[in-house]
């Protein structure tokens, strides 16, 4: 038996592949990004941070590197 409505896309690859990226904003939506601790997934974190993400759950095998990047996507974050 499926729950309707406890889960629901937040972000569709449709949405991601038909919307131009200056039309789709991180604002006040919540985001998770698995392997943030470095590279692509550190970018990605900062990045959705400083666009005004509500939250980003930083995940890495790594504890000490995604708490680097929470403090570093914390000091670009807006507000």
């Amino acid at each position: 038996m499926r729950a309707a409505g406890l889960w629901r896309p937040v972000l569709s690859a449709r949405t991601l592949c038909t919307k131009p990226a200056a039309e789709w904003s991180p604002a006040g939506r919540h985001a998770a990004v698995t392997g943030g601790g470095s590279g692509i997934g550190r970018a990605l974190s900062t990045l959705l941070a400083e666009r005004g993400a509500r939250s980003v759950a930083v995940l890495d095998n790594d504890q000490r590197a995604a708490e680097d990047t929470v403090a570093a996507a914390s000091a670009l974050a807006p507000g």
